[in-house]
């Protein structure tokens, strides 16, 4: 068989083997659709009565709409071009990772610094207040406090204060 009529006479015969007797008569051709329901999302924008209308305007309508495919298929892969490639989103990520990780780090400086400042307060005031405090001990609990105090803004970007002086009473 050989030519366009051997070709044909083949797929016929291919047809005639895979065709299945039905009980009630007749021939049942075993066919898969996937999906199943796929003819019921066929659907047309074009009413039969449209087309008794004037060619020239039924040319311009489709032009229209093939316009506004183009359109949309412009607007797809300019989509599909800003997509970033796998190895920016891995840099990003890591990007991300890495200044959270300074983010938190500074935050927790920060708030230990906080406590430190608060600690000294305490131990000036607690050491001013008691008997046995000795000036030397006050004035480097006061210094240590201006450092502090001067980190602290250094770390939320501020200028740095002149810091605590000392009151006398």
């Amino acid at each position: 068989m050989k030519g366009s009529g051997g070709a044909i006479d083949e797929a016929v015969n291919i047809v005639k083997d895979t065709r299945l007797f039905s009980p009630g008569g007749g021939y049942v051709y075993p066919v898969t659709l996937t999906p199943d329901n796929w003819f019921l999302n066929l659907s047309s924008d074009i009413d039969p009565t449209d087309l008794l209308k004037d060619p020239e305007f039924i040319a311009v309508s489709i032009a229209a709409k093939r316009q506004a495919l183009m359109a949309t298929i412009s607007q797809v892969q300019a989509l599909l071009n800003s997509v970033p490639t796998p190895a920016a989103m891995q840099k990003a990520f890591s990007d991300m990772n890495t200044a959270q990780s300074n983010y938190t780090d500074a935050q927790n400086a920060l708030v230990g610094t906080y406590a430190d400042n608060t600690a000294i307060a305490v131990d000036i005031y607690l050491s001013k207040h008691s008997k046995d405090s000795s000036k030397q001990d006050d004035d480097k609990a006061l210094e240590e406090l201006n450092q502090n105090a001067n980190d602290a803004s250094a770390a939320k970007g501020e200028p740095a204060t002149g810091g605590a002086t000392k009151k006398e009473r």
